[in-house]
């Protein structure tokens, strides 16, 4: 957080109003919904990758190999979706 400069009177935080509020919960409904569709899109994307990679059927380290490239990408995309709707809950 910056601090404040001290050349500038402190300004007062502006209160919420009715408009404000439908619009943020507006934002988080459209990220909580697109969310699921976004991991979705990224498991079969990465997945696809993966089955390009290793060449299934597969014996040996590649099963483990597999499951890193498809699933390593989607928890990425589902932990900055929920952060993201985190932050959009909780900012000022």
């Amino acid at each position: 957080m910056t601090e404040p400069n001290p050349y500038e009177p402190p300004r007062e935080v502006e209160p919420l109003t009715t408009g404000k509020v439908v619009k943020r919960g507006v934002g988080i409904v459209t990220i909580l919904v697109l969310s699921p569709l976004a991991i979705f899109a990224t498991f079969f994307v990465s997945c696809g990758v993966a089955w390009m990679v290793t060449n299934p059927p597969y014996d040996g380290p590649e099963p483990a190999l597999f499951w890193i490239i498809t699933l390593i990408p989607t928890a990425v995309v589902a932990a900055g979706a929920l952060i993201w709707a985190g932050r959009a809950v909780w900012r000022r």
